[in-house]
């Protein structure tokens, strides 16, 4: 494949990813509708699946500052969602844990996503699926790997 027809096809992909994107994004006011931020979300996600963090690893796993971490989680605690406890074995550090209703609020907010997202794939079919699945799994892996997309500017 041409440089021409690989540059054509990414200037259509771009477009597209735009306007499905806004679809996506509205299946994200799931967490307005449970009184939830999305790093919130992410953030009881995150504990759900990994256990109990320290900030610093929170910070890390979410690519957020250690003082935006910490308002996530402030905010988060004020919600009944985490609770804080200092580590036994270093009193300077904190531990962040998932609560019941953190655990609660998660479920829920997971069931109205996939049901949104599910709204907006339902139209595909299973090989279809698979494909984007597959797809997708690669680009996550290539961002994970460090390969991150261009600046704003650099793309325009």
């Amino acid at each position: 494949m041409s440089d021409e027809v690989k540059d054509a096809l990414i200037h259509r992909l771009d477009y597209l990813v735009s306007g499905v994107g806004r679809h996506f994004t509205n299946a994200r006011r799931a967490f307005r509708d449970f009184d939830v931020t999305g790093p919130e979300y992410f953030l009881i996600r995150l504990l759900s699946v990994e256990g109990t963090k320290s900030v610093s690893e929170i910070a890390s796993h979410l690519s957020l500052t250690q003082a935006t971490a910490s308002n996530v989680i402030n905010a988060a605690q004020s919600k009944g969602l985490v609770a804080k406890v200092k580590d036994p074995d270093d009193r300077r550090v904190t531990l962040i844990s998932l609560t019941e209703e953190g655990e609660i609020l998660l479920e829920r907010v997971k069931r109205e996503r996939l049901k949104r997202t599910g709204k907006i794939l339902r139209r595909l079919s299973e090989s279809e699926l698979e494909d984007l699945v597959r797809i997708f799994s690669k680009l996550k892996e290539s961002l994970v790997d460090g390969e991150s997309p261009p600046d704003r500017n650099e793309a325009q």
